[in-house]
């Protein structure tokens, strides 16, 4: 069965909706040089099949990206990390804390119990701001958080991209299946015209083995490459979650970017810096380690600072006390309560009270600065050299991504000349087959080389745009989320 190609149909429309991208298309020179025939030639060629085809198209395809496992799966680190980030910047309460206590008193001549009671204690902890441990933690989250929206974003962009070279590979098997299709029945005219030949005893047996092997190996392409299309449509609904028939007719995929980009020479060709995560983590890395001051830390340091005054009556003590932490940035106040005897004499009465101050120091012999110092300082020449490593591999992927597009736009300029060289030749076999001197499996075979021809173009085309996507990924991805919203204003 003959797949039809969307491209060779060639039915005359009113309109023909062609998107283009909008930063790297420019106006066309008062001159028609060799390479605006070159862009002209392929905006009419690409452009035609644009004919309102219903089926499988582009942009219904990528409005399923955020359901993708990947970008899913981003979306959920995202998240994670950003409720983190609203709970530790979220405001800090006062606690308070009760401390019951149950005491039994005795002694050691009499075995029994002399007297049991009751008492606790009431703390009440408020805290004054965010420590240097508390604001450390903060920003070490806040860092997380905005690593995993970058995740988020690049991920999504690098399904885009993904999705529509999927589209672009099931697009062309299905156009190469077409031109199989064509290939297949001019082997079979060959092979039926052999097989009279060979009846009438004008070629020999193996010439018509020959024939009939090429008639075997042109359907064995045909369903070869419609079978690596359903494969293909199968990985992109199980990426998607949407269900792709094989026999569902599929649009052309609408051209991004074309031979309207950037010269080899200019700086937007190849941008991969704004999309490579790893290189972002270690230019940040760098940057935190590279800004960062070392804590001085000091000989003395003062690590709590309290207060407390006693009460001792009939009863038991009753006293508070009232602490400062400095470094936590909190104070707390503290109340004993006086012990309620349930067994036993209550002890004599007696009256005393006691005030004091305590400071809590620590001394350090600066030990732990400088090995906090050469941490430091390891830390920042490892991130430096992870730095460097990560620039080079990034410069020799841009070298590479610079180079397939330089071999993309050369061979989409040869691929061009070939639908001419075609159409030239089925002229000549028209006439030769008003002379007598060409059959009709000549003429389905100058048709099958026009096909052959026009589809070599479409992939150069093709081609062409997964290497602009390749070499400028970042931008590719704003024109498709244009082609996104401009689908969904003209649906609205």
């Amino acid at each position: 069965m003959m797949v039809p190609s969307p491209l060779s149909k060639r039915e005359t429309t009113t309109s023909h909706k062609l998107h283009m991208c909008p930063v790297l298309s420019s106006p066309s020179p008062p001159n028609i040089s060799t390479r605006m025939k070159t862009i002209i030639t392929y905006i009419i060629m690409l452009g035609s099949a644009f004919t309102g085809l219903s089926g499988l198209s582009l942009d219904q395809i990528l409005h399923a990206v955020d359901q993708t496992p990947d970008v899913r799966l981003a979306s959920l680190r995202y998240e994670a990390a950003s409720l983190q980030v609203d709970r530790s910047n979220s405001p800090i309460y006062p606690s308070l804390s009760v401390t019951p206590v149950a005491r039994a008193t005795g002694s050691s001549e009499f075995p029994d119990i002399s007297r049991v009671g009751i008492a606790g204690s009431i703390t009440l902890d408020i805290p004054l701001g965010r420590g240097a441990e508390q604001l450390a933690r903060d920003e070490a989250l806040a860092a997380t958080a905005m690593d995993r929206q970058a995740e988020l974003a690049l991920t999504r962009d690098e399904v885009l991209l993904d999705v529509v070279r999927r589209y672009h590979t099931t697009w062309l098997q299905m156009e190469l299946a077409s031109v199989l299709a064509a290939e297949r029945e001019a082997a079979r005219s060959r092979y039926d015209a052999d097989r009279h030949r060979y009846e009438r005893g004008e070629i020999t047996l193996a010439t018509l083995i020959r024939s009939e092997q090429s008639l075997q190996e042109a359907e064995t392409s045909v369903n070869r490459v419609l079978a690596d299309r359903a494969l293909q449509l199968h990985g992109l609904s199980m990426l998607t979650g949407l269900v792709l028939n094989p026999e569902d007719a599929q649009n052309p995929p609408p051209i991004l970017f074309g031979p309207q980009l950037p010269d080899q020479s200019s700086d937007r060709a190849v941008d991969l810096r704004s999309t490579d995560l790893n290189l972002l983590r270690r230019q940040t890395e760098y940057e935190r380690l590279n800004t960062s001051e070392t804590p001085v830390d000091s000989v003395l340091e003062v690590s709590r600072i309290s207060t407390s005054f006693a009460y001792l009556t009939t009863y038991g003590d009753i006293s508070a006390s009232i602490g400062l932490s400095p470094n936590s940035r909190s104070a707390s106040v503290s109340y004993q309560i006086p012990e309620i005897v349930l067994v036993g004499d209550t002890p004599s009465p007696q009256t005393r009270w006691n005030a004091s101050i305590s400071v809590s120091v620590s001394i350090d012999p600066n030990i732990h600065r400088d090995l906090t110092e050469a941490q430091t300082r390891v830390a920042l020449n490892e991130a430096a050299i992870h730095l460097e490593l990560a620039e080079a591999r990034l410069t020799e992927t841009e070298q590479r991504a610079a180079h397939d597009l330089i071999t993309a736009r050369e061979a989409l300029d040869t691929a061009l000349e070939q639908p001419e060289r075609s159409r030239q030749t089925r002229e000549i076999v028209s006439v030769q087959i008003l002379t007598g001197r060409a059959t009709s499996t000549d003429e389905l075979v100058a048709d099958a080389a026009i096909l052959r021809s026009e589809y070599a173009v479409h992939r150069a085309q093709l081609e062409l745009e997964q290497a602009a996507m390749r070499a400028n990924p970042e931008q590719a991805a704003r024109v498709l989320e244009t082609l996104l919203s401009e689908n969904m204003e003209d649906a609205s």
